[in-house]
């Protein structure tokens, strides 16, 4: 077997092999559509259609080195909304559950061989099954993670079954390919965090820090850190002893030493700081509430006046006093340690108190879900989805006594705006979250 190898922007010591997931650079002149002109207009139903350019993103899987020295080719994987026109796209998006709100990909008909320094990332493109069964990982808010259901084959149908697709390749000579080792770092830096913020303990009161510590791959760190943080928020170099030991000389000379190792440290304290951390590790390690966790088989909801523990932005002020607030991840070498600072929030229905952690208000006053949970909520999210007899419907404005909802399906009439009453929408969003 012929492996295939793909260094990063040739500069990190990780390979990437073949069937591993890269972001491929937007601008990049090989693309197959900037080689034909034919290319740029595809077939839908007997409708020649273009896709619309330019695309937000460009995912491709690697398969294998082109002939053409620093080039890899690789199949196109491209925004399922991007690639197929609103008047022939019934697909809904997921909106419940881990899935909600990741940009789906549908696979693509198109191949291309791409420079290698046009190669930006590695990406994560799961079936939704993965996320919802697999793992733990909540990957809201999480950069370079999306989904993927369909594949486009002809002109004539859009496929559900991907037969040759899997999260993660399986190779004779890489039992323990590189992006799933970095998956799963990301994973356990995922549990330590909720494991801290949803400690359940009088003894918090309104400000408390913990710390948790765990072994963790060098390599994995190294992308994490040289791919992620660098040059975008403050590192410190610091020296951590880790523990006395003997030393034995010339055979008969024993002497105590100082083990010293030279420690990394990264602070995420300020907003800009604190959305590059989730954009790695997601939404959910910023916030959680204090309770126990729920026994297998049971879901918590928000409720009014529940605790939650909350990350939140430092301000001005206790920047200026030393007060150290946000997440602090520290690497030496061996062991990664995370030390969260949060505050004691109390949730009200009523909308009187307003969080400082903008991410928190933002999923308490847009997420479906809690509005679903909270039988006396008086707003819903705008984008939230409900049924009426054979139609689907998505809310675009919200009224005092009244909601205006665009068809979404079926597709013959799609957009089409219709009124309802207010109550009526909550009672189907509920419904229809209920079953999904």
């Amino acid at each position: 077997m012929n492996a295939v190898f793909l260094f990063l922007k040739n500069r990190l010591n990780q390979p990437l092999t073949e069937g591993d997931f890269v972001v491929i650079n937007n601008e990049s002149e090989d693309l197959p559509w900037l080689q034909n002109e034919e290319h740029s207009r595809l077939h839908f139903f007997n409708d020649e259609v273009p896709i619309r350019f330019p695309l937000s993103l460009i995912v491709g899987r690697i398969q294998g080195r082109s002939r053409i020295m620093g080039r890899t080719r690789v199949e196109l994987f491209l925004p399922i909304n991007e690639f197929i026109p609103d008047n022939v796209n019934s697909r809904m998006s997921i909106n419940s559950g881990p899935c909600a709100a990741i940009k789906e990909l549908i696979k693509t008909p198109f191949v291309a061989c791409v420079k290698d320094v046009d190669v930006d990332d590695m990406a994560f493109v799961f079936m939704p099954s993965f996320l919802e069964n697999g793992t733990h990982a909540v990957v809201l808010g999480m950069m370079n993670v999306f989904i993927c259901r369909y594949e486009y084959r002809n002109r004539n149908a859009i496929h559900e079954a991907i037969s040759d697709f899997l999260p993660f390749s399986v190779h004779d000579l890489f039992d323990d390919p590189f992006p799933k080792r970095v998956w799963d770092g990301i994973v356990v830096i995922q549990e330590l965090c909720r494991s801290i913020l949803s400690t359940y303990s009088s003894k918090q009161g309104d400000y408390f820090r913990a710390t948790k510590k765990v072994n963790f791959p060098s390599d994995v760190w190294k992308y994490l850190s040289n791919f992620r943080f660098d040059g975008k928020t403050r590192k410190e170099n610091i020296k951590r002893i880790i523990h006395i030991r003997q030393k034995v000389e010339d055979g008969i000379v024993v002497r105590s030493v100082r083990v010293i190792r030279q420690a990394v440290q990264y602070i995420f304290e300020n907003e800009q700081e604190l959305a590059l951390f989730r954009g790695v590790f997601g939404k959910t390690t910023t916030f959680g509430k204090r309770t126990r966790r729920p026994v297998v088989g049971e879901s918590k909801y928000l409720q009014h006046l529940d605790i939650l523990n909350v990350v939140v932005p430092c301000s001005v002020n206790e920047v200026q006093k030393g007060k150290r607030q946000g997440i602090v991840i520290r690497f030496d070498g061996k062991d990664v340690s995370i030390t969260v600072h949060y505050h004691k929030y109390i949730y009200k229905n009523n909308g009187s108190a307003r969080c400082p952690c903008p991410v928190l208000n933002a999923a308490i006053s847009y997420s479906s879900t809690v509005a679903a949970a909270n039988h006396a909520a008086n707003t819903l999210q705008i984008e939230s989805l409900f049924r009426v007899n054979e139609m689907i419907l998505e809310v675009v404005a919200v009224h005092r006594s009244h909601v205006e909802a665009a068809i979404i399906s079926p597709p013959l009439r799609m957009g089409e705006i219709i009124h309802y009453e207010k109550d009526f929408v909550a009672d189907r969003v509920r419904e229809y979250i209920r079953l999904l």
